[in-house]
Parts: C-alpha cells; structure tokens; sequence
C-alpha cells in the first residue's frame, strides 16, 4: 500500500490493449423516461464497480500484512472504463472515484490531534515520529492503491496515462470541476513523474536510418511545425539537423517528447528559413556550427502534461551536443531554445518562448537555472511582443497562439 511506485516492465508499460469504446447504436432516440432509466442503471453500475474495485485502507499495523486485491479486481475497472464511450460517462466515473475515495478526513482530524498533543508532552522522539508515519498513511487517499494496483497490470501504466489525459480533457471541458478532482490529478501526475522519472529515461537520437515506425510516430507527433511529407521529414533527420526524443526504459522506440534542433553557423533571423529551407546535402563540417536552434518540442502523450520531461530533454541534448559548438569570434556558443511558456500580462493570458544564450565555459550542471532565469524575466515584460528590458536585443517575433517572441540574452 505504501510503495511509491511498481517494478515497470515492458510488459506493464506498453502492450495493454483496451477494447475500442463502442459506437452509439443507431435508430430512434430514447424517450426522457427511458434515459433517464438507463442513466440511472449506469450509476448504479459505477458505484457498484468502486466499491468492488477501489481497496479498502487497511489499519495502520496491518498496512505491511494485508494481501494485495485480486487481479481480477483492478482489471474489471479497466475493462470497465475502457468500454464508456462518451467523454461524460469516463468524466462521471472519474469524479465519482474522487469524491467518494479520497482521503478519510475523520482520521486525517484524529491523527492531527493525537500529533499535537504529542508535541505538548515530554516524550520520546520514537513515538512523536510514529504518530507523524500515522498521520502520513492517514493523508494517502484511497484511490492511490487502485492506482498502484493497476500499475502491475500488463500495460497498466501505460492506461493511467490514458486516463489521466481523459481528466485533463474532462476538466478543460468543465465536466468535471471540484477540488476532489484537482487532487485526484495532482496525486495520478505525481505517481506518474515517479515513473517517468529521468532514470527510466533512454536518449534516442532519430536518423533518417531509424525504423519506419519511429519515424511515422514522430512525423505525426510534431506539433508546432507539422511535417508535410516524406521529404520534409527526410530534411528534418538530415546534414546539420537533430531530432531527439525520450523513450521509457520499458517501451524502446516509443517516443514520449520529441525535440528538433537545427545545427546552423549563426542565429537566423527567420525559423520559417529553418523549417522550410533544405540544409545543404552535404556531409557536416564541424567549423560551420556555432548555433544550435531548439526550434520544436513536442510532447507525444498528452497524460504525462506537467511532468517534467522537456526540461530535462534539453539538458541532455545540450550535454549530446556540447562537443559539436565551436566558438565565434566573440566568444560565444549559441544556443537558442524555443519553449511554450505562458506568461500572465496585465490584460490576456499570451504565449513566450525563451531563448538560451551561451555556454561561455560555463558547467552544464548550472543549466537548470539558466533555462529557468529567462522564465522569469520573460514575465516580468509588459508587452509579448516586446523584449525585457533586461533583454540585449529582439531576434526574431512570430505569431502563436496569442503572439510570442524570442529573444537573446547576451
């Protein structure tokens, strides 16, 4: 009950394959009474399928005896929830599963007190340290253990992904709204960046020599600059082209976010030039490269939104092509990263990307903050379409989804 996470196997990640939700029968449309009755048959059925489904928490000095739920228990959920077919039914389920199985808030209440009055007292650090465990196990919501449980399942991981995209949907389509349902995510996106965690992480590199299956996933899960054909995406793997992506230990070739980068000799001024100009056919010469142009990044499952994948994608590919920069005559290794950020302006919800400047000798190690520093600085500009004031000059602004602009910070 209290692991964090499963052993992940090929096996629990990849293959599960849900049974396609069922179209609507044709013909006549029901009368009110009648869907109102079949309706009512299906909350009854949802309410049955948790109640047998979800695990009860055991007691805190059995939680290391009690056996797991059969198999079966978990698989009847996912078979379940695979066979709803409208968007609504799935919304209703899951806010059901998170109203009604969440944390039990008269523990949460009995263990505070029992904390607090510890901490009133004299005693030994052993018990206040016990009481604390207790009030831990006591915050774990029910709807965790069915989550840990259908991780074991073959491809378990890989349909909480689903539903967790399902939620996310739901949630922007306002079927489903609440704070349950809020905590429920956060709890789903949580055990997910366990297991999507950057150790179980494999770096791919895509070649126009890769299998014909990658190479399709990836055409297909471009998603700032879609590919146009065969030959675009031949220039795309090409001379002085990257494309990067993550795959999960468990599920090789499966691409999870997918980054292109153009190797250039300077910072262009257009990235329609980079996206629809073909670099020279020729074999790659190192001393023509001084900038590398993180011009895409795109995440291909739409379940692991808000883990935290790009970031660490581009750490590594910097660390992948720190040995092909060479230096300009200032001085400097450019290296320019676009990536989606909202910003908060003082009248509209707009879009910025950021660009990272240069490796100047610095370690890679300190990376993280400087991709983090133009966040904020990025914020702190009043208007999208014009750079901070911290910013040394304007490269390059294009439209988006409500306008966005790059820039360098020399």
């Amino acid at each position: 009950m209290r692991a964090l996470g499963p052993a992940l196997t090929a096996r629990r990640l990849f293959p599960l394959r849900l049974c396609p939700r069922p179209p609507r029968p044709g013909g006549p449309r029901l009368s009110s009474g009648s869907a109102a009755a079949e309706a009512g048959a299906l909350e009854r059925a949802m309410d049955e399928l948790l109640r047998r489904a979800v695990p009860a928490t055991p007691a805190y000095e059995l939680r290391e005896k009690t056996p797991a739920p059969a198999e079966g228990q978990c698989a009847d959920f996912v078979s379940f929830y695979g066979g709803l077919a409208e968007a609504a039914e799935r919304a209703e389920l899951l806010s059901r599963l998170a109203r009604g199985f969440g944390v039990d808030h008269g523990q949460v209440a009995e263990q505070s007190a029992g904390v607090l009055q510890l901490r009133e007292q004299p005693r030994e650090a052993a018990v206040l340290l016990q009481a604390e465990d207790r009030l831990r196990y006591a915050l774990v919501p029910r709807y965790r253990g069915l989550f840990h449980h259908i991780s074991k399942l073959d491809g378990g991981v890989r349909f909480l992904v689903r539903l967790r995209a399902d939620l996310l949907e739901a949630q922007a389509l306002k079927l489903v709204e609440g704070p349950h349902v809020r905590e429920m995510n956060g709890v789903l996106k949580g055990m997910l960046s366990e297991w999507f965690s950057s150790g179980f992480l494999s770096l791919e590199r895509v070649t126009w020599h890769s299998p014909c299956e990658v190479l399709q996933k990836i055409s297909e899960s471009e998603a700032v600059h879609p590919v146009k054909n065969w030959m675009d995406m031949k220039r795309r793997v090409g001379p002085y082209r990257r494309c990067y992506f993550f795959s999960h230990c468990a599920a090789p070739e499966e691409p999870l976010v997918v980054l292109h980068v153009a190797l250039t000799s300077e910072i262009s001024s257009n990235i329609q030039a980079i996206v629809k100009e073909c670099p020279p056919p020729e074999t790659e010469e190192r001393s023509k490269i001084s900038a590398a142009i993180f011009y895409s990044i795109s995440l291909t499952q739409p379940g692991l939104q808000g883990v935290e994948l790009g970031t660490v994608l581009v750490k590594r590919v910097l660390k992948e092509l720190q040995g092909l920069l060479v230096t300009t005559e200032a001085g400097t290794c450019f290296i320019w990263t676009q990536i989606w950020v909202p910003i908060q302006t003082s009248s509209l919800l707009s879009w910025a990307t950021i660009t990272e400047c240069t490796l100047r000798g610095k370690r890679l190690e300190m990376l993280d903050e400087m991709i983090r520093g133009p966040f904020r600085m990025a914020m702190a500009s009043p208007d999208p379409g014009q750079p901070p004031p911290s910013a040394a000059r304007l490269v390059v602004t294009l439209p988006g989804p409500a306008g966005f602009s790059a820039f360098i910070w020399d």
